[in-house]
């Protein structure tokens, strides 16, 4: 079996990470004082120190950067590996795989162990009849079991589907913290957009502005979107053979990113239908941009669900009622794009 090396990653740290304030505030209040009483052997009054910690939230929410970005900050050994790795065909195979891990963690401690994707092998035991996910998990189990203070070794694992883990991970002693990383809000999609595009060329005047619309366009969005609308805009601007990139490029990157597998040829009363929904919405401060291959999905949003509930003010609410009302004085028909606010009421 060849030997893991310490992965290169580490030399990131939490100034590479943006989008993630709370769950960089909490690993800094926490986690690097864990490992720093690691790296010093020590702990006062005597306590335990939890061994490991997850971090859970959305897909593309940058818990793979905070692991390295952890390290980097606290200064030591990072080693990161996928879950998926872990479950070979062959039996104990991953077991095998996971004594070794550690016991390289050990020569280079102190040092971090990052799991990516955890819940492939830390479902809960006997759930599939699956001998050799056990196996893996049990050698897991059992490594975090037999550290004793020298190892100076911590496990950070992150999943998308905390509610499926084996609930031997969460016992006391062994995966004991829990870190939320959630969706970015607009300083950070800003944030992260800047980040993305600071060696894009851009005019120096339209650089703000540009960050500025993006973060104010792509709600629910998180940071593997933002990355996709920044790398789509550098691919538009290199198509029309621009020397930099264009406020233009990249409103064109947030449609298709808001709409990716939603688009789709529509007809001539639809487009009516959205022209009437939509001329309203500019009566609004906030223009809410809706592209017209997403019929009735609000560009930027998960779900038009959420945007009917009891913080809806009623103006916004009019707003929609009123688009509605024009198109039934127009086409005597009455769509279904103002349905939730019929139900809710005003």
């Amino acid at each position: 079996m060849r030997k893991r090396k310490p992965s290169k990653k580490h030399l990131l740290t939490f100034d590479d990470v943006e989008g993630a304030d709370a769950a960089k505030a909490e690993l800094l209040e926490n986690f690097l004082y864990i490992v720093s009483c690691i790296k010093k052997d020590s702990m006062k009054l005597g306590a335990k120190l939890p061994r490991g910690v997850f971090l859970t939230g959305p897909p593309g929410t940058g818990k793979t950067l905070l692991a390295p970005a952890v390290a980097g900050e606290a200064g030591v050994t990072f080693f990161s590996i996928s879950a998926s790795e872990l479950a070979e065909v062959y039996v104990r195979a991953g077991a095998a795989r996971v004594r070794e891990l550690f016991r390289e963690a050990r020569k280079r401690s102190p040092s971090i162990i990052f799991i990516d994707e955890i819940d492939v092998v830390g479902g809960e035991c006997g759930s599939s009849s699956n001998s050799k996910r056990d196996q893996t998990l049990n050698q897991l189990l059992t490594e975090m079991d037999g550290f004793v203070k020298s190892a100076n070794v911590v496990v950070i694992a992150a999943t998308n589907r905390p509610e499926s883990l084996d609930s031997t991970l969460m016992r006391p002693g062994r995966f004991s913290r829990k870190v939320v990383v959630g969706e970015p809000d607009e300083d950070g999609r800003r944030n992260i957009f800047g980040l993305y595009m600071e060696e894009v060329p851009m005019k120096e005047e339209d650089k703000d502005d540009i960050c500025d619309l993006v973060a104010s366009l792509t709600p629910g969005l998180v940071g593997a979107d933002i990355e996709y609308i920044a790398n789509e805009s550098v691919l538009l601007a290199a198509r029309r053979d621009g020397d930099f990139v264009t406020k233009e490029d990249v409103l064109q990157a947030v449609e298709r990113a808001t709409t990716r597998g939603r688009g789709r040829p529509i007809k001539k009363y639809q487009k009516l239908y959205n022209f009437f929904l939509e001329a309203t919405l500019t009566l609004n401060k906030k223009i809410l941009q809706k592209s017209y291959t997403s019929l009735g999905n609000l560009k930027g949003c998960r779900s038009t669900t959420n945007i009917c509930n009891d913080d809806s003010s009623p103006e916004s609410k009019s707003l929609y009622l009123f688009g509605q009302m024009a198109l039934e004085m127009v086409t005597n028909d009455i769509g279904k794009g103002a349905l939730p606010w019929w139900i809710c009421g005003i």
